[in-house]
């Protein structure tokens, strides 16, 4: 195998690894901090969005994030900005929080997975 083969090889590796990185948590300072873990154990809450109606056009504040958890029945939360890179594994446990912009932080929907 040639070097630049090689190299190919390795660059490929080393994006499939990276895929599958948690993604980090946006918390409602705009720090980023590392991603929940709820481990190998069997989700503790299934999310229910429908009675999140209230979160949209508010303010993604560490208090509202921790109510639409509460209110979603979800034991994980991750805020999604735009062109935010996430997973796409489904996680009937997690409640997304999509918000317009990292700046201005208000929330456009939610949605479980």
């Amino acid at each position: 195998m040639n070097k630049s083969a090689l190299m190919a090889l390795a660059a490929a590796g080393t994006l499939a690894l990276a895929a599958c990185t948690p993604q980090p948590i946006i918390r409602a300072d705009g720090t980023v901090g590392p991603a929940e873990s709820t481990g190998p154990s069997a989700p503790a809450g299934s999310c229910n969005v429908t009675n999140l109606g209230w979160a949209v056009g508010q303010i993604a504040t560490t208090e509202t994030l921790v109510r639409i958890k509460r209110d979603s029945g979800a034991s994980v939360g991750r805020v999604i900005a735009p062109d935010t890179m996430v997973t796409k594994d489904f996680r009937a446990d997690r409640v997304n929080v999509h918000i317009n912009s990292n700046t201005e932080r208000k929330i456009q929907r939610t949605t479980c997975g």
